[in-house]
């Protein structure tokens, strides 16, 4: 199962490995969800597959974020006991020395480090030099 993300989708159009059993949008409006220890905010569906035998095949959960900038998705072969996991983050084309600002405005501000899930950023004002860390989803390159 090399990229599951398009496993998922084969198996849900095609139906090759089983039938369908619940596709269960767990509260259809979108909510925050634990996803890898993480609180991330969209929608999460789970989905079993069952054989001709009604056997459970396949037990998949699936989340994307309301932004669509996050994906996640489980499969658990019941019948051979393995577990296969995927996470998708957005790629951007930020480094350090960069100059980004958020998407929704604010300051020009320089990249000066990264984290595993932020990019710290500094810029400064009429009040001095600041520095704050942003959700890497949350940033664009600034076009002067």
């Amino acid at each position: 199962m090399e990229n599951l993300f398009n496993t998922y989708k084969e198996i849900k159009l095609k139906g090759e490995i089983g039938i369908l059993k619940r596709n269960n949008i767990l509260n259809n409006s979108k909510k925050t969800y634990h996803i890898k220890g993480k609180l991330k905010y969209g929608k999460l569906i789970r989905d079993e597959f069952l054989n001709n035998a009604s056997e459970l095949i396949y037990h998949i959960e699936y989340f994307i974020s309301y932004d669509n900038n996050y994906r996640y998705i489980k499969i658990k072969d019941e019948k051979e006991s393995i577990c296969y996991e995927k996470e998708e983050l957005p790629y951007i084309n930020i480094f350090e020395g960069n100059i980004v600002k958020l998407k929704t405005g604010g300051p020009k501000m320089e990249i000066i480090g990264f984290n595993k899930d932020y990019v710290e950023c500094q810029w400064s004002d009429q009040f001095g030099v600041k520095s704050v860390s942003y959700p890497y989803y949350s940033l664009e390159n600034a076009s002067d």
